[in-house]
């Protein structure tokens, strides 16, 4: 008797109802999907059967992921009731689309705890479902979960094509957004806030003055913060970006592990990125170690003979001295380096800085020699740009030309003629980029020598006055390199300084100071 009342209390039908609406995309929750589940779940189908909502769940997930958190729980709910809960939803993609939920639904079933109701497929699973039913029940998940498969095979193919021409997937890098116009493909477009500021960035680091670090700070000082987050760029964020070749018209494909030409515009010239490389790799030759306190010549001066490291220390609280790190070298350490006190290295630069400084008149007849030399390298780039236009026209005609050569006649096939398409393509796209840049990207150079010269009249006063870390900027901006040979300084000065300065011997014996080494 006993077993009969539990018998049937273990397979009575529910009267209570859980409803489940999902989508999967936000393009969907915003459209009329939810609406159109709950209108025939709340409203029809729950009244015909006789059940009474108790809950309803409206998920926007995929259930195709690893971790269906909205999912776990409306099924945490189900298990904390104490009587049959019917499980309704519009359809069994709806519920899943994967065999990965069936243990734990199967599971509330057998129990009795939990029936599940298909709208569409007008299906009822209970405890006491008979083999037919559940066979036809696996039968949609399979269905589902080869829909789920087929759209993903879609997507990766689509993701390849992309790929294959350069196009940008996912959140763009700094400096770009992504936009969507209606249904059409996202794309990327210049961010015309941060680009400019991005570019000052590169413009800076590209000197050679600069650490990342500083570099970061800067980017605080003119206001560069993440699009999302609002929040400065960290000195990882900056790193990356100067690393990055999609500034320089270069898309990453990891189906191939290459490098191609994508078509999106391009704001940072490819002469300026290779400078801020040349300027990372000479920084990670030449640094110096960390010290608390802030030294004029950190990170400036290596050693001739082996390259190792010249670094500043304090003696006796007050005399600072330049003192090598010899490297061990294959045939031994030839080294013959020794410190020097900064004063006297100080004293040298001064003097050259000193020498750079000539009066107005001289200083414009210099520039107007060099400005000369400016004129024929601008004209160089001109025929350049008119050449590389003379070129895009002709795969224009190239291209049409193939084009009727295809539809008029039978001599090529549609494989060939898509080949050949897609090689002129990319030759026009490549071309394409190297117009913009010309064109959008104008020399400056002429400018910055203005710059320079007029800098050159104040140098001395300026350098007095600033502080070492101005001072370390000034010596990185006028000295392209120091070094140390035995007790001599030796050094070389960039361009025009070089042809500012007299031909002064570039060298000087550095006697101690003093003995307090």
């Amino acid at each position: 008797m006993m077993k009969n009342k539990k018998a049937k209390k273990h397979f009575e039908r529910a009267t209570k109802a859980v409803l489940l609406y999902r989508v999967s995309t936000r393009e969907q929750r915003e459209g009329y999907s939810i609406d159109a589940q709950r209108n025939r779940l709340l409203n029809s189908y729950c009244p015909e059967h006789g059940l009474e909502v108790k809950e309803e769940f409206t998920i926007i997930e995929s259930s195709t992921k690893d971790e269906r958190k909205e999912f776990n729980k409306m099924i945490d709910y189900i298990k904390k009731q104490k009587e049959p809960i019917a499980l309704v939803c519009d359809k069994v993609d709806r519920l899943q689309r994967s065999f990965r939920e069936l243990p734990v639904i199967d599971e509330l079933r057998r129990s009795g705890k939990l029936e599940v109701h298909f709208y569409v497929e007008r299906c009822v699973l209970t405890a006491r479902s008979q083999s037919h039913e559940l066979m036809q029940y696996h039968f949609y998940i399979m269905q589902a979960e080869q829909y789920a498969n087929a759209i993903s095979d879609n997507v990766k193919r689509a993701f390849l094509q992309l790929r294959n021409e350069g196009r940008h997937i996912g959140i763009a890098p700094l400096g770009y957004i992504n936009i969507k116009k209606g249904r059409e493909r996202a794309d990327l477009q210049v961010d015309t806030l941060r680009a400019p500021l991005i570019r000052q960035l590169f413009e800076k680091y590209s000197t050679g003055m600069y650490s990342y670090r500083q570099i970061r700070d800067y980017s605080i000082e003119i206001g560069l913060t993440n699009r999302r987050s609002g929040k400065p760029l960290t000195i990882s964020q900056i790193e990356s970006m100067l690393q990055n070749p999609f500034y320089i018209g270069k898309s990453y494909n990891p189906e191939n592990d290459t490098w191609v030409e994508h078509p999106y515009h391009i704001f940072i010239p490819y002469e300026l990125f290779e400078k801020c490389q040349k300027s990372k790799n000479k920084r990670a030759h030449k640094h110096s170690n960390k010290t608390k306190q802030d030294f004029i010549f950190s990170g400036l001066i290596t050693c001739k003979n082996c390259g190792c490291r010249i670094t500043p220390e304090i003696k006796k609280g007050k005399y600072v001295y330049l003192r090598p790190f010899p490297k061990k070298l294959k045939n031994g350490c030839k080294c013959n380096c020794r410190a020097i006190n900064e004063e006297i290295a100080l004293k040298l630069v001064t003097e050259v800085i000193n020498k750079i400084s000539f009066s107005e008149d001289l200083l414009s007849e210099v520039l107007k020699g060099v400005k000369s030399r400016i004129d024929v390298i601008q004209g160089y780039k001109e025929n350049s740009l008119k050449n590389l236009q003379e070129a895009e026209k002709l795969l224009a005609r190239k291209k049409q030309r193939l084009i009727d050569l295809y539809t008029n006649t039978s001599a090529l096939s549609l494989e060939d003629f898509q080949e050949e398409s897609s090689k002129i393509s990319k030759e026009q796209l490549i071309l394409s980029n190297k117009i913009k840049a010309q064109i959008q990207n104008p020399d400056t150079i002429d400018v910055t020598l203005e710059y320079l010269v007029s800098l050159s009249l104040k140098l001395p006063v300026i350098f007095k006055s600033s502080r070492n870390v101005q001072k370390r900027e000034l010596l990185s901006l006028v000295f392209s390199n120091f070094y140390l040979d035995g007790q001599k300084l030796l050094y070389t000065l960039r361009s025009p300084f070089d042809l500012l300065s007299k031909r002064a011997s570039c060298s000087i014996i550095l006697g101690r100071k003093d003995s307090n080494l």
